[in-house]
């Protein structure tokens, strides 16, 4: 590519676009980029579209970010509450701790209240993925 390529390529996409109708063959008429320019305009968007698209990619942008962050934060905390339940698991199984019932009873309540706020958070975690599925764009995979 150089100009007239762009100017060919440009009446062919206009000429699709109106079905051929006022659109001249670059190929016979170098000069059908410059003549034909006011018809090849409609396939060009105007500011106002642009501008509108971009303040919609922007209020999107701002949705997911704000839905990443609280996403994080719920992921950090159930991260935290996990590792404490694994611990809490490990020290149950450590050989000693039979000798200590008060301590065994402790961890298993600790356990199941651990059980009982992580429910919630994963239903929370659920719904926030589910919301922010339609919005971040995926890719598609080869058939």
């Amino acid at each position: 590519g150089n100009y007239s390529y762009f100017i060919q390529k440009r009446n062919e996409m206009a000429q699709a676009d109106a079905g051929g109708a006022n659109v001249l063959d670059a190929e016979s008429d170098p000069s059908a980029g410059i003549v034909d320019l006011p018809s090849t305009r409609k396939s060009f968007k105007t500011r106002e579209e642009k501008r509108l698209e971009a303040q919609e990619r922007n209020r999107l942008s701002r949705i997911t970010r704000d839905l990443k962050n609280e996403l994080a934060a719920l992921e950090d905390r159930i991260a935290r509450m996990e590792t404490r339940k694994a611990e809490n698991e490990t020290t149950l199984c450590a050989p000693d701790i039979h000798r200590e019932p008060h301590k065994i009873k402790l961890l298993n309540q600790e356990m199941a209240n651990l059980a009982r706020e992580l429910e919630p958070l994963y239903a929370a975690w659920d719904r926030m993925t589910a919301e922010m599925e339609p919005l971040v764009p995926t890719t598609k995979s080869p058939p």
